[in-house]
Order: C-alpha cells, then sequence, then structure tokens
C-alpha cells in the first residue's frame, strides 16, 4: 500500500492496532477522523527511514502515532528514538503526538525537520541535532511540556541562523552546543501559543 486516501478509516473506533510498511508514501487528511482522540494502542512501523518521508496532508487526525499508547520499530518497543543513517529530511507532522517517545537521536547528514514533526509530543525530554541541519520547522517542538535540553552538534553562531529562519520558539529549554568552542549552552525562554495547540487543547478539553 503506497497511499491511505482520506477518510480511510474514518470512525473506526474498535482499530487498536495498526502496522505501518515501507511502501506507504502519502496519507490523506482525516483518515481516522471521528474516532476517539488516543484510541490506538499499537502502531508498528516496519522501516523507519521509509516513515520519516510519508507526506501527511493533517497530522492530528492522519497519523496513527498521535497519541499511540506503544510505539514498536522493527518489533522493539520504543522510547528513545534514533533517526537511521542516511535519513536527510523529516517531513510535516511525522511524529506528531507520539506520547512514548523520550529522546529523539538525529543522524549527521540530516538536513531537514519538517513544521509541528514532534509537537505535542508530552515525554519528550531531549533531542540530539546534528550540524548539518539547514532548516527546521518553527513549531517542529510546539507543545512539548517535558522538554528542557536540546544538543546541536554545531556552532552557536549556526543554531542562531536557524532559528532566525525558521522562527523557531523553543520557550524554557536550554540549548547546548556541541561544536567548535566546546561546551555552550543558552537559554531560552517564552513560548508562543500554536493554533494547532489550542486545537488540540480544545478537543481535550
Amino acid at each position: 500500500v503506497e497511499e491511505l486516501c482520506s477518510l480511510s478509516f474514518y470512525n473506526c473506533g474498535s482499530l487498536k492496532n495498526f502496522h505501518v510498511g515501507k511502501n506507504l508514501k502519502r496519507v490523506g487528511d482525516y483518515v481516522f477522523g471521528g474516532t476517539k482522540v488516543g484510541y490506538m494502542d499499537n502502531v508498528w512501523i516496519e522501516d523507519l527511514a521509509a516513515w520519516c518521508s510519508i507526506e501527511f496532508i493533517d497530522g492530528y487526525r492522519a497519523n496513527p502515532i498521535c497519541e499511540t499508547k506503544n510505539l514498536f520499530i522493527e518489533n522493539e518497543t520504543v522510547t528513545e528514538l534514533v533517526i537511521p543513517e542516511g535519513v536527510e529530511s523529516i517531513g510535516n507532522f511525522a511524529f506528531m503526538g507520539c506520547f512514548p517517545i523520550e529522546s529523539v537521536l538525529f543522524p549527521e547528514g540530516l538536513r531537514s525537520i519538517g513544521d509541528l514533526a514532534f509537537a505535542y509530543c508530552e515525554a519528550l525530554s531531549s533531542v540530539t541535532l546534528p550540524a548539518s541541519l539547514e532548516s527546521i520547522g518553527g513549531s517542529v517542538f510546539e507543545a512539548c511540556s517535558s522538554l528542557r535540553d536540546i544538543y546541536f552538534m554545531g556552532t552557536r553562531a549556526r543554531w542562531e541562523e536557524l532559528v532566525a529562519a525558521s522562527g523557531l520558539d523553543l520557550g524554557d529549554v536550554t540549548v547546548h552546543f556541541l561544536g567548535a568552542g566546546g561546551n555552550q549552552k543558552i537559554k531560552k525562554c517564552g513560548r508562543r501559543p500554536h493554533f494547532f495547540f489550542a486545537l488540540f487543547s480544545l478537543l481535550h478539553g
């Protein structure tokens, strides 16, 4: 299967387990619409590299891992996500609302991370970003309430360029710079509300 069309699993409230094959390339909007928030118990991803390139038309009701209780990659439970070598980009909404994820390690060679790719990952506390990163979505870590540390393998000057280009707003997160010059850090404060955060909160309320 290469594509899940819009409304493919609309109102399938009894669907608790979902397996994603390596050939899936596109997911339409509202694929899992009309179901209870957080209904999926287990999601299996067969090929993590392929998953990173899937085009999600919508994040909240199109991505099966949004609020899943357990994430499996190659049949192993995952809380510490390691993006494989060779992945150069991660699409919009790719891991949005994936509650089990506690940390993410991105490989050197990664060039871009799409908007809202890790938004609402409530357990996510730390991420390690490569010096090769060229672009990042401004709301990529929106509403990640546990996020405290970002480790950037590049320099502070390069990080500031990324932030300026994307409008990235991290709130109360400490950024560690591990590139030339050794370990330096700064603390950013003041998270702006995002439209999707307001919608997410309303649906939870």
